[in-house]
């Protein structure tokens, strides 16, 4: 059962990164910006950054890309999450799902597998335009294990629900009859 939900999760999450966080972007064209700026990629999950000044404002770009891009994959697994566990009414099942939702190692995989696919300084407009590109393969399998943890832990916690439920039914009568038998 556990393994249907988190088949209708994951193929949830390709639908909707398909739908919206990927192919979202029709024809933008900002002034001063590479033709390239904004377009979107097939296959990957990019973000676009710029910043103005000398320089140094490539590296400022740069890490502009590494937070926007972990925002946007918490946003992706908030929306997931959000789909498709909106249902879950025990508070202790919520808890574990809102614990889960953040990987405290996101920073980490956004810095092994972002590439810089396009980065390009502007002398004229002093100013730093950089694409930066996870593959959605990559982001997909990271996903699925991020959902595969979410729901192990949910269905845990409906385990542990379910053993205290049953010791609070029959628990005295367990008690006593050890304590009989107890020498």
């Amino acid at each position: 059962m556990v393994m249907l939900i988190v088949g209708a999760v994951v193929e949830t999450l390709v639908k909707h990164m398909t739908k919206t966080y990927l192919d979202n972007m029709d024809g933008v064209n900002i002034k001063g910006a590479p033709s390239w700026y904004m377009s979107p990629v097939k296959d990957q999950m990019c973000v676009f950054t710029h910043s103005k000044g000398d320089i140094s404002a490539v590296d400022v770009a740069k890490n502009g890309a590494k937070f926007k891009m972990a925002k946007k994959i918490n946003g992706v697994i908030d929306v997931v999450v959000y789909d498709n566990i909106k249902n879950i009414k025990d508070p202790k099942e919520k808890l574990i799902v809102d614990k889960f939702k953040r990987d405290p190692n996101l920073n980490l995989f956004v810095q092994k597998h972002l590439k810089y696919t396009k980065t390009i300084y502007e002398d004229k407009i002093h100013t730093a335009f950089v694409r930066a590109c996870i593959d959605n393969k990559t982001f997909l399998q990271y996903q699925k294990t991020r959902i595969y943890d979410i729901n192990g832990q949910v269905l845990g916690a409906k385990s542990s629900n379910a053993f205290d439920s049953l010791d609070d039914e029959f628990g005295d009568e367990t008690s006593n009859k050890k304590d009989k038998f107890d020498f």
